[in-house]
């Protein structure tokens, strides 16, 4: 009753909307952009003004900023564990995770609710770009970090160090997440392949929902949330640090062809840094707005599958 067939709402208003009173919301898409939403704009200037800040103090800063974000992570994952697989219905979901529909990766799948067919070459794609995104694979992140260590550092035995942590720690969180969906699952009475989603859906509404049934939600849930944002805000640096060098490279062989500009430009370090992430948050501007879910996707899919 409180809203008309031509209003406009949020993203997250309209999912309450549908769930709690059946209104029939319908996504205008990009043909209707609309204004910049002032939240999230001032979101994405402080998360860019933190990580100029990182980037203009160095490598050292992102050092030590990622000892400082290391444990935590393990932390929580260790909370959600121990949560999780206490849970009812757990089981059905460590199962569902453990027991994988090999079918897939040689056929087709046939949605029964939806009818639409996704193709098993989807499957190995979908999986080859979460292997290049998760270890910074065409990205030059490592490379650029790399290139600061000595000539003498053990690159060999590090990159080994990363592949198997980094794996290790995505199989174990694959027990908490999977456990949680079963208790979902469980809890609605449906199956486990219902309530399987990923993107912002899982972090944001099932994971917090399965700790609200542990001992103090609320500093369990900050703790989960503050993990999300150190993680995002060293990755965030990581990038930037990328553009930052490629920049700084290209200044340096100016400078070294006798180009006056550019070395006005090295001689004071923080205008590359600015530039570049002042450049970088004009152009996540396009996210901000009301179709930023719609423009995520699309970048998401266009570089961590298409591209990579």
């Amino acid at each position: 009753p409180f809203l008309k067939p031509t209003d406009y709402v949020k993203y997250t208003e309209a999912a309450w909307a549908t769930d709690e009173f059946g209104y029939n919301c319908v996504e205008t898409g990009f043909y209707s952009e609309g204004p910049v939403v002032a939240d999230t704009l001032w979101a994405l200037a402080l998360i860019w003004l933190v990580t100029t800040v990182m980037v203009f103090l160095g490598t050292k800063t992102l050092k030590w900023s990622v000892y400082a974000t290391l444990p935590l992570p393990y932390f929580v994952l260790v909370i959600i564990f121990i949560r999780a697989i206490t849970l009812k219905g757990a089981g059905i979901g460590i199962k569902y995770y453990l027991q994988p529909d090999w079918n897939r990766l040689f056929q087709d799948h046939l949605d029964p609710n939806t009818g639409e067919v996704t193709g098993w070459i989807e499957v190995w794609i979908s999986a080859a770009s979460h292997v290049f995104f998760t270890f910074g694979l065409g990205e030059s992140i490592l490379i650029t970090l790399g290139s600061y260590n000595p000539a003498h550092f053990p690159v060999p035995a590090n990159a080994m160090v990363i592949m198997f942590v980094n794996t290790g720690t995505e199989f174990f969180a694959g027990f908490c997440v999977f456990a949680i969906l079963g208790y979902l699952a469980e809890s609605k009475g449906s199956e486990i392949h219902e309530v399987v989603t990923a993107g912002p859906s899982l972090i944001f509404e099932s994971i917090p929902e399965a700790l609200c049934l542990v001992p103090a939600p609320a500093v369990v849930n900050a703790l989960l949330f503050l993990m999300i944002l150190l993680l995002g805000i060293t990755s965030l640096t990581a990038m930037a640090e990328v553009s930052i060098s490629i920049v700084r490279d290209q200044a340096q062989e100016l400078m070294d062809a006798g180009s006056a500009h550019a070395r006005r430009i090295l001689s004071r370090s923080w205008i590359i840094p600015v530039l570049v992430c002042l450049a970088q948050f004009v152009l996540g501007l396009v996210f901000c707005r009301r179709s930023g879910n719609l423009w995520i996707d699309l970048v998401d899919g266009g570089i961590s599958k298409f591209l990579l």
